[in-house]
């Protein structure tokens, strides 16, 4: 189950920031090079993605305090961590691929993309199953995939993925003309719904135990929610160059 505190990556701040339920924040790590993807573990463990020194952080939720996970990454923008707490990073320089990097440092690669094609988004869905977002410089073939049946479904740019209490995928996509979230079953069957649209070039999102969703809106430097109603909800402002969303894991 994933519940508050939440956490918002400030990419061009050096950030990660840390809000209760009523949407009060701290910082909980400073001075990082653009942090990017985040994502949290069981052990109340944080996983940041710092894209401008290519490496993994692991940052305990309570203390702010960090180490080093992983170093020498090609370029990495987000992270997810599975039922069984394995990490895996997605790599969007030359290598192209999502990553699993085990706690001892070993990796090994579990999916890749040839060229066009860059991998820009990454989710675990019920039983395990990885979903992962793949661009080709916004056109009509970008897809999100369910990596082990192959299941596609065509979204234009999409820029995160997230899961909610029932294993349903929510997918951001921010292009000119859409600027959506849609939501899918589990398996990616049966088409998808839109569950906001409008918005101004969403990134992160998060969805709570009752299936609120929150999402970062980089064009107007702020967390939106949008309610179980469809109905959205300015939530927090004045966050700098914001990123990427993650509710704590219990």
């Amino acid at each position: 189950m994933f519940d508050f505190p939440l956490y918002l990556s400030e990419g061009a701040n050096g950030r990660v920031l840390k809000f209760d339920r009523d949407g009060q924040r701290s910082v909980l790590v400073s001075g990082l090079n653009n942090p990017l993807g985040i994502a949290t573990d069981r052990a109340n463990n944080l996983y940041v993605v710092e894209e401008g020194n290519n490496r993994l952080l692991k940052v305990d939720a309570a203390s702010g305090a960090y180490s080093v996970f992983a170093t020498g990454l090609d370029s990495p923008s987000v992270v997810a961590v599975d039922s069984f707490g394995e990490v895996f990073v997605v790599q969007h320089g030359t290598a192209r691929n999502v990553l699993r990097i085990s706690g001892d440092g070993s990796t090994k690669v579990i999916t890749s993309f040839s060229s066009p094609y860059l991998p820009t988004s990454l989710a675990f869905g019920v039983e395990d199953l990885m979903v992962v977002g793949v661009d080709n410089t916004g056109s009509a073939s970008d897809y999100v995939q369910w990596v082990k049946s192959g299941t596609q479904a065509n979204i234009n740019t999409p820029t995160n993925i997230s899961t909610d209490a029932t294993g349903r995928i929510y997918v951001s996509e921010n292009t000119v003309s859409n600027s959506r979230i849609y939501r899918f079953h589990q398996r990616g069957e049966s088409g998808a719904t839109v569950v906001a649209e409008g918005l101004s070039a969403p990134s992160g999102i998060a969805v709570d135990p009752v299936g609120n969703i929150y999402a970062v809106e980089q064009g107007n430097a702020r967390v939106v929610l949008i309610d179980i109603a469809g109905q959205l909800w300015e939530w927090a402002t004045g966050v700098i160059d914001p990123q990427y969303l993650a509710f704590t894991q219990y």
